[in-house]
């Protein structure tokens, strides 16, 4: 005996399995992320949030990295935990599939975090493209 169903629930069916590997997609392409590390009253988070905080939602760089910023004195959001707690600010740690690519230690200006961010978003393309997939950042 062969099933055969209707044209609308073949319709339906098959808009579900798009639907459903739409959203792999869209899940899988923010696996990488930018972590900023901060606190209040810190100087150096407050001239990266002037500075280039404005502006990065809308450039190439959070494509790729999307920003989840973390205050220090708040509690660790759990699926950071393997970062440990970390008490200086700013710090910004990119992360890919439950492991650190690398980090940025503070903020000096403009040209220089977009200069480090542009070598950990290498890594992660890296990472991406084959098999040369880069180990861990192990600070």
């Amino acid at each position: 005996m062969v099933l055969r169903l209707p044209t609308f629930f073949k319709a339906v069916f098959g808009a579900l399995v798009v639907v459903s590997g739409l959203y792999g997609l869209v899940r899988n392409a923010h696996a990488a992320e930018l972590i900023m590390y901060e606190q209040d009253g810190c100087p150096a988070c407050d001239q990266w949030k002037k500075e280039v905080g404005k502006i990065y939602p809308l450039t190439e760089e959070a494509r790729i990295l999307p920003l989840r910023m973390v205050n220090i004195h708040g509690p660790q959001p759990a699926d950071l935990e393997f970062l440990g707690r970390n008490r200086f600010t700013p710090y910004f740690v990119v992360i890919e599939d439950g492991r650190k690519i690398g980090h940025i230690y503070g903020y000096n200006d403009e040209a220089a975090f977009y200069g480090l961010l542009g070598e950990l978003i290498e890594r992660v393309n890296v990472g991406k493209s084959g098999s040369l997939r880069t180990s861990p950042d192990k600070g």
